[in-house]
């Protein structure tokens, strides 16, 4: 084999690699993308009942299919010393933004006591028959008297799942992110000579930046943190432009 031949068989591989490592961030844009989709949607939803605090605990799934029924909910604990009576009123869309129906969960929670309500919502409840939109709101008494709400929510996906559920989806996806960004990285990198050349050195360390950030941004966006998942991910996107010309004509090893 000569060594043009040679050459370009390692260029392929590293272009095999480099793939590789693009779906794995791919991948990952796209769990970040889906979680703050539905989350930006919904906080623009019944801003009427928007709350003074966050209700950190208000947690829903991501992605659900046309034939499922997902669960949305939150948790309370009672940090205080006394009994406190809590009524939790959830608005959820029906079938659109401006029709919404309303449910409320009451219960006394004893101090240092949790307990967790729950709705759940299908296909029907999809605003625009493209996302469940929730708000969330109750009103705690400790450290003092205070409206605690949060929104969110729910992507449908446009056809059914037949057994498989969008958190399956959503988790599949996170998963090949995980392998293919570590495996198309690691593959790019291994058997290069150390130290590596300084073109080499920035470009590994673009690659680690670029990674980071996308798994910054599905862990925040996972969370419903959509402004930080929302802002790490226009960092990428600015990196990923001023970086374009490091990437190109990458030698082989």
């Amino acid at each position: 084999m000569t060594a043009q031949a040679v050459t370009q068989k390692q260029q392929k591989a590293v272009n095999l690699n480099l793939a590789l490592y693009c779906a794995g961030l791919f991948f990952g844009i796209a769990v970040a993308v889906l979680a703050i989709w539905g989350d930006l949607e919904a906080s623009l939803f019944d801003r009427l009942f928007q709350a003074e605090q966050q209700l950190p605990s208000l947690s829903c799934p991501v992605l659900m299919m046309t034939d499922e029924e997902v669960t949305i909910q939150a948790s309370f604990t009672n940090r205080g010393e006394r009994d406190e009576n809590l009524s939790v009123r959830a608005r959820i869309s029906q079938g659109f933004a401006s029709l919404i129906r309303e449910e409320r969960v009451e219960f006394t929670l004893s101090p240092g006591d949790s307990d967790t309500a729950a709705w759940q919502v299908t296909a029907d409840d999809a605003a625009w028959n493209r996302v469940v939109l929730a708000r969330v709101s109750t009103v705690r008494n400790s450290p003092y008297r205070r409206l605690v709400g949060s929104s969110c929510g729910v992507l449908l996906a446009p056809f059914r799942g037949g057994g498989i559920t969008g958190g399956q989806i959503v988790t599949g996806m996170v998963i090949l992110s995980l392998v293919l960004t570590t495996l198309g990285s690691y593959l790019w990198q291994n058997g290069r000579p150390r130290p590596f050349p300084p073109h080499i050195q920035k470009v590994w360390r673009l690659m680690l930046a670029f990674a980071g950030l996308v798994a910054a941004a599905v862990v925040a966006s996972l969370l419903q943190q959509w402004l930080l998942g929302g802002a790490l991910l226009v960092i990428l996107f600015l990196l990923i432009i001023s970086a374009t010309d490091s990437f190109t004509n990458v030698p082989p090893g």
